[in-house]
């Protein structure tokens, strides 16, 4: 095949190439060696397929002294010392002309030894495994989307199309290491000082418009780096003593193997090449007379010349390389002799290299990592028209709301093993739901009316036909109830996971893309996909599994986001690809969605037990009647008063002091030690010490609790009969919620007044999911009829946002046994 004849004009040197096949000298100045930046410059402007369509187009007139610039580099031809011929012969040599031609090819390996073209390794392709301290590009001129890498690529561009000439200016560590006016197929290095051990920074802007085009690559080893790498319009070409462009050096050997002198009229050389080069496949021929290259061009017999040519060759990519050469010889009688041969080089780097990447959006193409959650609160005063429950299983005792909850087990409650029936009512009694579930699938519950859920809804859940748990979800919607309903409340087995327009459950779709930015062709052979410790293969969703350079395949695959509550979910792919030749490549990629619901819920619940731990809406009142035993052991009163305060003396019948003291309103006296049949209690003023009056306490006939005695001591226990049992209130707050708080009120109502128990909160700033306590101890009168009612009211703060409450309540109801002889008296009063 032959350039077209507007090329025809030049020598043009085919050697393997990145981009392009052949290089070209002007036939009129000596031929510059031929190199890298030349290659590439010259190529990248022939496009030699096999219809050779695209033409020459001239370069930029170059600078002196600029690398490239022909005026700079030494001529191609390198001579070499040889042999001078040795002189004639005394005799005229007789006998047939006869010449012989050889090639051989040199470059050099990674440790800069000479080996034979044939034999020249492929780099290992990862500049990932040590510091950098150079990085050499071709500049190809395309846009970021032709970027082919396996890194988080970076690249932004600002305008569209090719840009074919422009100026790049790189920066490593913010110091600026290279800036350079460069065209396409252009070399570029990039230097540092040390190691590019930091992120490598490369503006390209147009020089003939505003064209620019940003690109990062990280060159601190973190991220894969390999040879022949895309990034925007650079390809990696070589890094540190990895080079994909090796330097070659063809001889053609000419020996004289007649019997008579010659002179060497003909050299001719043809260069065929053909390359694959970013999915690509280009070839071109081309043939030149290089007889100007010949050392010497009479020589005697046995005598040998040479010529020889330098190049480049690509041995990073797939290629077949073929030079062949003629030359002819005249002797001075006779007929011209010749001779020919070819050397092929064939380059076939091993192994592939496949990127996979995750990319993930909801319906409205929103991507995962944005989505926001909803407020939770479902009512918002209004009425509730839809819910969707999960039945996640398990007793009423996980019940988590802020309802006064309504829930029941029966007959050993829940199995998370076995099918579950539903059926759920509205107030009406109307059937509104009745299916059959399993743990973990979600229960949609429709209006009974066009209207709303009305004020409740009731849900029975039975196993085998056998009644398992009762549960009631308040759905009236009034926020003056405390019968809020929020999403992710948890009523027994069923949790609240959206409520009218409110959803936590948002559907998504994961996108798996497969590329190969490698040169080979490669076949997918696995495609795996792990999530919540669950690993499964997608490989059956990729109908075509072979990929050529940048072809790509896309695996979708949808699933369904909680954002309602805080987690880590993470993605793992990995892809491994098998090339024609060479060892599987594999890429592993990650994707984290981390929702951030900004939900600030509390829950303030308040227990109340005995000191045996008995409930304190439980507790039996004791027999009023002390003397069932007969004599008491001890005694104890309360002083009642009037006046407020006043010193009593009591003695047994033996003369023995049983109590000497003072005591105010609501204080105890107490008589535990050698107690007679009779005890006489004297009552003194505390102001003048006047005797108020005594008083008899028959111990052992006719003492009754609650009984007055003295007019100021009401009988509170006898033995273990006791009317005021100690009691403790625990107040537990939880937060839950999804960010932390701090707890700034605790409020205590009873009998109509409130306190504040902050002080008595162990931890007034909680976490998610964490709780706290606040306990309050009180005695509690069991022998008077009474309702005793305490309400508590929690406030807290979130770091952001309004603050949320809740509230509760305990009553107590005491029903004596018996009626004291005297009107009851109120139970005790705040301290």
């Amino acid at each position: 095949m032959r350039f077209d004849s507007s090329i025809l004009t030049f020598t043009v040197v085919c050697f393997l190439s990145t981009d392009y096949v052949c290089a070209a000298h002007s036939t009129s100045d000596p031929p510059p060696d031929f190199n890298a930046d030349m290659l590439f410059s010259f190529l990248a402007k022939n496009d030699y397929g096999s219809s050779m369509t695209r033409q020459p187009t001239p370069r930029p007139t170059c600078k002196p002294g600029e690398y490239g610039c022909p005026e700079t580099h030494p001529p191609t031809l390198r001579p070499k010392v040889s042999d001078p011929p040795s002189e004639s012969p005394s005799e005229p040599p007789t006998g047939p002309c006869s010449v012989e031609v050889n090639i051989s090819c040199i470059g050099t390996n990674e440790a800069g030894n000479d080996v034979d073209c044939k034999e020249i390794p492929s780099p290992e392709g990862s500049c990932s495994d040590g510091d950098l301290e150079t990085l050499s590009f071709t500049y190809i001129g395309t846009t970021c989307d032709q970027s082919a890498n396996t890194q988080d690529d970076v690249c932004e561009d600002s305008g569209s199309g090719q840009l074919d000439d422009a100026v790049i200016t790189c920066f490593a560590d913010g110091d600026e290491v290279l800036r350079k006016e460069v065209s396409v197929g252009d070399m570029i290095t990039v230097p540092a000082s040390g190691s590019l051990s930091q992120m490598l920074s490369c503006d390209i802007v147009g020089v003939t418009n505003n064209r620019r085009q940003t690109v990062k690559i990280d060159t601190t080893g973190d991220e894969d780096l390999y040879l022949k790498d895309i990034y925007g319009s650079l390809q990696v070409e070589s890094c540190g003593d990895k080079n994909c462009l090796v330097d070659v050096e063809y001889t053609y050997t000419i020996k004289n193997i007649g019997n008579l002198a010659m002179d060497i009229t003909l050299l001719e050389r043809t260069s065929f090449a053909q390359v694959e080069l970013n999915g690509e496949v280009r070839s071109g021929t081309q043939t030149d007379d290089i007889t100007d290259l010949v050392k010497e061009k009479n020589i005697l017999p046995e005598q040998s010349t040479e010529a020889v040519e330098s190049g480049v060759i690509d041995v990073c990519i797939e290629g077949q390389y073929k030079t062949s050469v003629l030359v002819e010889a005249d002797p001075p009688e006779g007929v011209p002799c010749k001779d020919d041969d070819m050397f092929e080089i064939v380059t076939e780097p091993e192994g592939c290299r496949v990127d996979v990447e995750i990319a993930c959006e909801d319906e409205d193409g929103t991507s995962c990592t944005d989505i926001q959650a909803p407020s939770p609160q479902c009512n918002n005063g209004e009425e509730i028209k839809s819910i969707t429950l999960k039945y996640i299983g398990g007793k009423c005792d996980q019940s988590s709301n802020t309802q006064e909850d309504v829930c029941e087990d029966f007959n050993g409650g829940l199995s998370d093993n076995a099918e579950s029936r539903i059926v759920c009512i509205s107030e009406e009694v109307k059937v509104i739901i009745d299916d059959v579930i399993s743990v973990g699938e979600l229960v949609e519950i429709p209006s009974a009316s066009s209207d709303s859920l009305g004020d409740k809804i009731k849900c029975e859940i039975s196993q085998n036909n056998e009644r398992k748990q009762s549960l009631t979800i308040v759905t009236s919607g009034d926020n003056e109830s405390n019968d809020d309903l929020f999403l992710k409340d948890i009523f027994g087995s069923l949790q609240v996971e959206s409520c009218d327009e409110k959803d936590c459950l948002i559907p998504i779709t994961y996108t798996y893309t497969l590329e190969n930015v490698g040169q080979s062709p490669m076949e997918i052979t696995v495609l795996d996909r792990t999530r919540d410790g669950d690993t499964i293969s997608l490989l059956d969703k990729i109908e075509d599994k072979t990929l050529e350079f940048g072809e790509t395949r896309v695996v979708p695959e949808e699933d369904v986001l909680d954002v309602c509550v805080e987690e880590d979910i993470v993605t793992t792919v990995s892809a491994e690809a098998d090339p024609e030749e060479g060892d599987p490549c594999v890429d592993v990629d990650e994707y984290v969605i981390n929702p951030k619901p900004k939900f600030c819920r509390v829950d303030v619940e308040i227990t109340c037990v005995d000191e045996d731990g008995n409930d304190c809406d439980e507790i039996i009142p004791p027999p009023f009647n002390c003397n069932e035993d007969g004599c008491v052991d001890e005694v104890s009163f309360t002083f009642v008063g009037p006046p407020v305060s006043a010193r009593f003396v009591c003695k047994n019948d033996a003369g023995d002091d049983l109590f000497r003291e003072t005591v105010f309103i609501g204080e105890k006296v107490t008589l535990t030690e050698n107690l007679s049949p009779i005890v006489n209690c004297e009552m003194f003023d505390t102001g003048n010490g006047a005797k108020i009056r005594d008083f008899d306490i028959d111990t052992c006939e006719d003492l009754s609790l609650k009984d007055v005695y003295g007019e100021s001591l009401r009988l509170e226990s006898c033995d273990e009969q006791n009317c005021l049992v100690p009691i403790e209130y625990t107040y537990t707050i939880d937060n839950i919620g999804t960010v932390d708080m701090e707890i700034t009120e605790l409020l205590r109502t009873r009998d109509g007044s409130t306190v504040d128990l902050i002080d008595l909160v162990e931890d007034t700033n909680l976490a998610a999911g964490e709780d706290t306590v606040a306990k309050e101890t009180e005695e509690l009168d069991v022998c008077v009829d009474s309702d005793i009612l305490t309400t508590v009211r929690v406030e807290v703060d979130p770091p952001e946002g309004v603050p949320c409450f809740d509230e509760d309540e305990y009553l107590i109801i005491i029903e004596a046994t018996s009626s004291p002889t005297d009107p009851p008296s109120p139970s005790p009063s705040d301290p």
